[in-house]
């Protein structure tokens, strides 16, 4: 039995009759309180200087009874759903990230703080369940206007904090400020701004949605221009080119081939854009550390060799531990620096060689696998995703065991990618 043939007989079934049951409202709100969580979108009503680490926006008033409130929220949803249809359909959307998630529980178990690593593992694993949970209970139509609709809320929400009430939606930066909306940092709202392109982009192909995708891109182009994220807004041109590529190589090539030749286009543009770099960094007003991040990288890479096979544990390297709070004296010049600034460096930090590897082997299989065995429009938009994650991680460590917003978009997106499969399938016997 192959891969695919596995995937199907698992998938969740009959999405014709939950499309026809009416709008499932409960799982919609569901995602988008979801996103609220693990985005970690609120009213932040303090500044913050860049990289400072003596006052930071932790005044997240009645976050807690929210988060709680989530928890149980979430163990209901999953457990109801375990119970009408058991694990099999979640495992089948998550088994890119298997590998990679238990790479990570063993790595703590030997590293540097096996309960704090632990606890990364298990709160990444309900963000992942939940947002495979809530992908297979909508059908893949209902789960995509879903997104679509929340990401319009949070990104239009942030625009608003900024305009009406910039003492909490704004950050100093630099001698300016800048857009943070309903985000504790600049970065974060660009980022969320990142992962929504491509999937307003894809929106666009259906008519139902066009309305609601183009407000989420204008949304997210404003965002991304207002904060000055440059990272996020060339995350976000290289998803949507990388998209682009797909779809026109596809046109006249088989599937396979034209993932091939636009990783082989996709990786020519990064070696010239290597040779152009300082003049590219000048023309986008930073400097050649990339406000130094280079410094950065060097002295986390350097205590990450101390450990590379397993690293020391989720969190370690990623988050506020022993190791970084000793790392981040050694670059106190630069402010309080608790993570290295790069995903990939995050996931060699955290779970050495091999978190690496299996990391890079989730985004390799969304990335390309996905887009060979589909040939979907839906999966070209997920390769779009993964290249936003990608170049969005080389400058920042967004999130790697942490739960967070881009783990659970890539989650759920993927339960709608296997939802489109199974109605394929259906319509396909019926003929």
């Amino acid at each position: 039995m192959t891969d695919t043939t596995l995937d199907m007989a698992l998938a969740p079934g009959a999405p014709n009759a939950r499309a026809d049951a009416g709008f499932p409202w409960f799982h919609a709100a569901f995602v988008l309180l979801c996103l609220v969580q693990f985005s970690n979108a609120w009213y932040w009503p303090t500044h913050t200087e860049f990289g400072n680490a003596t006052a930071p926006r932790y005044e997240k008033h009645f976050g807690v009874p929210f988060q709680y409130g989530m928890w149980l929220l979430i163990a209901c949803t999953v457990g109801l759903h375990v119970a009408r249809h058991g694990l099999d359909r979640v495992l089948v959307v998550l088994k890119p990230w298997m590998v990679f998630w238990l790479v990570g529980v063993l790595a703590g178990v030997l590293g540097i703080q096996p309960v704090a690593s632990l606890r990364h593992s298990t709160f990444w694993l309900v963000m992942a369940v939940s947002a495979a949970v809530a992908g297979i209970e909508l059908s893949p139509r209902q789960a995509l206007a879903t997104v679509l609709a929340s990401m319009v809320v949070l990104l239009a929400g942030s625009i608003v904090l900024a305009l009406l009430a910039p003492g909490a939606g704004t950050q100093h930066y630099g001698s300016k400020f800048v857009w943070s909306g309903a985000y504790v940092s600049k970065n974060q709202l660009g980022w969320v701004a990142a992962l929504a392109c491509p999937i307003g982009l894809h929106g666009l192909r259906q008519s139902r949605l066009r309305t609601l995708s183009a407000c989420v891109l204008l949304a997210a182009l404003a965002c991304m221009v207002f904060s000055q994220s440059k990272g996020a807004l060339v995350a976000a041109v290289a998803g949507l080119g990388y998209m682009a590529l797909l779809s026109a190589l596809s046109r006249r090539f088989s599937d396979g081939l034209a993932a091939l030749l636009a990783i082989g286009a996709g990786t020519g543009v990064v070696g010239l854009i290597k040779l152009v770099l300082p003049t590219l960094l000048e023309m986008l007003g930073r400097d050649a550390t990339l406000t130094g991040r280079t410094d950065i990288w060097d002295v986390y890479f350097s205590a990450m060799l101390q450990t590379p096979w397993l690293g020391q544990g989720p969190g370690a390297f990623t988050g506020l531990s022993a190791i970084t709070e000793k790392l981040a004296a050694m670059l106190a010049d630069l402010g309080g620096i608790y993570t290295p600034h790069n995903m990939f460096l995050g996931a060699f930090g955290d779970a050495g060689v091999f978190g690496l590897l299996a990391f890079c082997g989730v985004l390799l299989y969304i990335g390309v696998i996905d887009p060979i065995r589909e040939g979907t429009a839906w999966s070209k938009a997920m390769a779009g995703l993964c290249v936003v994650t990608i170049v969005g991680g080389m400058v920042e460590a967004h999130e790697v065991y942490t739960m967070g917003v881009g783990g659970f978009i890539l989650v759920i997106c993927r339960a709608m990618l296997v939802g489109e499969r199974t109605e394929r399938q259906t319509v396909e016997t019926m003929a």
